[in-house]
Formats: structure tokens, sequence, C-alpha cells
């Protein structure tokens, strides 16, 4: 049985920081910036887990 693995924790983290560090700077006159550091964040750990996987394996 696995469990959620460290290394994937960690990069998905520091990939969510960066990413709304990022979100955080321009600013669009037509949208909210807070719903970009919820939303974009959100879409990027999205493809991170699709990529790399939960850390599950094939328990589920």
């Amino acid at each position: 049985m696995k469990s959620f693995a460290i290394p994937n924790a960690l990069l998905f983290s520091v990939a969510a920081t960066a990413v709304a560090m990022a979100m955080e700077g321009p600013k669009f006159r037509q949208m909210d910036d807070d719903l970009l550091l919820q939303v974009v964040p959100m879409v990027v750990l999205y493809f991170l887990v699709a990529g790399f996987g939960s850390g599950l394996g094939a328990s589920l």
C-alpha cells in the first residue's frame, strides 16, 4: 500500500506557489485578480496530477 509521495507533494506545492506569485504581478482590467489567484494554480495542479499521478499507484 502506497501513500502520497512526498516528492510529488513538494513539486505540487512549489508549482502552485510559483504560479500564484506570477499571477499576482500582472493587472488585467477585465478580470478579477483574486479569481485568477485561485483558478490558475488549480488548473496547473490539475495538469500536474494528470501528468505525474497522485502517488497512490494501482491501489485505487
